[in-house]
């Protein structure tokens, strides 16, 4: 493949085999991985369509079986991460997975957060040369649950040629609708953020203030870096939310980094994408 384009991992990802009978996950808590024999899960690549400096923004589209989920980029107190290989693409230059905004679910007690039924995840790409067509080849392993998980192996390729016909625009455009936006008005921004240890834990204390304080706000944290969340703990105030978020820095990294700090917002009427945090 011309151009670099590096697999997107998630941070707490785990190398997985996709013949695995029964396999936990390391570094977090979760349930058993089994093999069926049977799909849970159909997934197709859409052309999408063209978009302002030779971009094109194309989808993922993946459908469930009733009753089956699959995970957000990272699945919260459980689950297992999705983990997508562009590698064998052809004439891409760059490439990005736009994620909506995910639901959260009840999994063997805990919270986690990934899509029921249907869901489109937009992904915008540039190509090295916008005469030729681009070649999206995708290799995946996404989990699959229910009352057992599943991980399923997912195979993909499609060619888009520069004037590829549009499919799939009005399923990605509302895709995009429902991705979380960088706040613009200050709706919500981080107030402080310290580092510290609670026991053997380490902790960040976060506040995040609001300019209008929502009923029942829920913040999944990521690190970019390397570090795996533990959980997340929240304390609701008149028009702030205080965070105790406990980490387990990454073996390679174990300097960490603030500014590589994650936090997705999700209110009743709006989602929010804030990237890094301050002292306080």
């Amino acid at each position: 493949m011309r151009g670099f384009i590096r697999s997107w991992k998630v941070a707490t990802a785990t190398a997985l085999a996709v013949s695995v009978f029964a396999v936990q996950l390391t570094s977090a808590v979760a349930q058993s991985i089994v093999a069926t024999g049977e799909s849970f899960i159909t997934s197709r690549l859409l052309p999408g369509y063209s978009a302002a400096d030779n971009t094109r923004i194309a989808g993922l589209r993946m459908s469930m079986k009733p009753g089956w989920k699959t995970y957000w980029r990272t699945p919260g107190e459980t689950g297992i991460p999705p983990r997508f290989d562009w590698s064998a693409s052809e004439n891409v230059e760059t490439l990005k997975i736009h994620w909506p905004r995910p639901a959260l679910f009840e999994s063997f007690g805990m919270r986690t957060a990934g899509y029921g039924d249907v869901v489109v995840l937009p992904i915008e790409l540039t190509p090295l040369d916008p005469d030729r067509p681009m070649r999206l080849a995708l290799s995946a392993e996404l989990g699959v649950c229910r009352e057992i998980c599943v991980l399923e192996h997912v195979e993909q390729v499609l060619e888009i040629a520069p004037d590829a016909q549009q499919i799939g625009k009005r399923q990605i455009r509302s895709a995009l609708r429902r991705v979380p936006k960088v706040p613009q008005n200050a709706e919500v921004s981080v107030a402080a953020c310290d580092l510290g240890r609670s026991g053997s834990d380490q902790m960040l204390s976060a506040v995040l203030q609001f300019s209008d304080m929502p009923k029942a706000p829920v913040v999944l944290v990521e690190h970019t870096d390397g570090a795996w969340i533990k959980r997340t703990k929240q304390r609701m105030g008149e028009s702030s939310l205080d965070l105790d978020i406990y980490f387990v820095p990454s073996k390679d990294r174990p300097w960490v980094d603030r500014s590589a700090f994650r936090m997705t917002v999700l209110t009743e009427t709006a989602a929010y994408d804030l990237h890094g945090c301050k002292t306080g």
